[in-house]
């Protein structure tokens, strides 16, 4: 019956959907409040939200009399209407905040009847008067029943917070089973009664929090009203140095700037051959003529090639007068190159 289509706009169930997601966007978004874009989602929400509870209301969908059982799975999302509704409300900046914070509360109060008729929670509302009584004087928050109040009523936040974490994981294992193509109805009326659960926690929050808000706006008010001017904003001064200003050193930072080359000089005091002259001068090195290898290491390279031809031709030499041990060792030469052809070697390693 619920999902019947109005005659002069969308079905209840295509409202519904939307409403939902225009919550989570209004929650999750990194847009400014006051920005075009979220205002204008607020103001279809506002407008399809209203439409939605008035056609609730003409297809008598809930009542007083009935149970929880009652209600079709259908029809039970429906019940979160009132707190879509004051959640969009809270957002909109078109009008005066005093006003919205009231009308926020109002579709909070109703959500929260609404779901007591059907034993859905067991927060206690107390009546508008009263409320605003309450709003208008702040208790004094010393002594040790003060005390108490405040050590219980942070435990309560920290067990409502528990439960919200563990209905938004829930909620989210069932939304999985949601989006297949064919739902049993018993997992449709958990996620709902889950999802209604969910806000109602949401609700108890939003309803502390707007509370709070109107104490401060009519402080405010009660400051205009006396002829108080509001406190101005102090502007940033402008940033001067300080010239006494010494930086602080972390040795860590010191240390690296060391490791990495800003932490020492990084132009030369002396060259090479004077660091090389003062390590003889101190007896570290050798000189360099008393050293045979430090002289041929400073060789070049025609030393080294006219060296290599000198062995060369004094090899052919022997050769060629029948040096016994020369010839020995060249037919030995000869006779393992035929045995070990280039590149057998050792193949263990290769391909």
């Amino acid at each position: 019956m619920a999902g019947k289509e109005n005659e002069n706009g969308p079905k209840l169930s295509e409202i519904f959907s939307f409403l939902l997601e225009s919550c989570e966007f209004l929650d999750t978004t990194s847009e400014p409040t006051v920005s075009d874009k979220v205002q204008n989602r607020v103001k279809k929400c506002m407008r399809d939200g209203e439409r939605a509870i008035q056609m609730t209301n003409e297809l008598s969908l809930f009542s007083v009399n009935e149970d929880l059982e009652e209600i079709a799975t259908a029809d039970m999302k429906y019940l979160l209407l009132p707190a879509f509704l004051a959640f969009c409300s809270s957002k909109n900046t078109a009008i005066e905040r005093m006003e919205t914070v009231r009308k926020s509360q109002d579709y909070y109060r109703d959500f929260v009847r609404l779901c007591k008729n059907y034993d859905l929670t067991n927060i206690e509302l107390k009546p508008s008067s009263e409320e605003d009584a309450a709003d208008m004087r702040v208790p004094p928050m010393h002594g040790p029943d003060e005390v108490k109040a405040m050590a219980a009523q942070r435990q309560e936040k920290i067990a409502r917070f528990r439960k919200q974490k563990e209905t938004e994981n829930q909620l989210k294992e069932m939304q999985k089973l949601m989006e297949k193509e064919f739902v049993d109805d018993e997992i449709k009326r958990k996620f709902y009664l889950t999802l209604i659960d969910r806000w109602v926690i949401r609700s108890q929050e939003e309803m502390e929090s707007l509370s709070s808000e109107v104490q401060i706006l009519k402080h405010m008010q009660q400051m205009r009203a006396s002829g108080q001017s509001l406190p101005e904003k102090k502007k940033p001064a402008d940033f001067k140095p300080n010239p006494n200003y010494r930086p602080i050193i972390i040795t860590k930072d010191m240390l690296q700037k060391k490791v990495f080359g800003a932490g020492y000089p990084s132009l030369p005091t002396y060259t090479v051959e004077e660091w090389f002259d003062q390590q003889v001068a101190q007896g570290n090195m050798p000189q360099p003529d008393s050293n045979s290898m430090l002289a041929g290491a400073n060789a070049g390279p025609e030393t080294e090639a006219a060296q290599i031809e000198e062995e060369n031709a004094e090899k052919e030499k022997k050769i060629e007068e029948d040096d016994e041990e020369t010839l020995l060792k060249a037919r030995n030469m000869d006779d393992w190159k035929d045995d070990h052809r280039r590149g057998w070697g050792n193949t263990h390693n290769k391909g």
